[in-house]
């Protein structure tokens, strides 16, 4: 699933165009709905966050020194800074490599 999100933000056109043209029509929608370059800015700082609030997460519950959980992954604590703030947000395969990090940890394995 994961990665059909980020296939999703990579192109997050819609797939029917008919349907962003008739957003305008619904009743009490939020202006910033009616056009999808607005949809798309206005859940982006969500979708941030939300990666951000995990990865954070994830390093809280491996135990582990933001260093120490960098290099477990095969990066750097400045880098895993930058994820954990929501400024840069982190690939797919390393999101993963975090959650089977913490998989590992939690199971005893070193």
């Amino acid at each position: 699933m994961l990665t059909a999100l980020v296939q999703r933000l990579a192109d997050p056109r819609p797939r029917d165009r008919r349907v962003t043209k008739q957003l305008s029509a619904y009743r009490r929608l939020d202006p910033r709905w009616h056009e999808w370059s607005g949809a798309r800015s206005a859940t982006e700082g969500g979708e941030r966050t939300a990666v951000a609030g995990e990865v954070d997460e994830l390093v809280r519950q491996s135990g582990l020194t933001l260093a120490a959980f960098a290099d477990r992954i095969g990066t750097s604590a400045s880098r895993m800074s930058t994820y954990r703030s929501g400024r840069v947000i982190p690939s797919a395969a390393l999101l993963l490599r975090m959650r089977r990090l913490v998989e590992r940890l939690r199971a005893g394995d070193p």
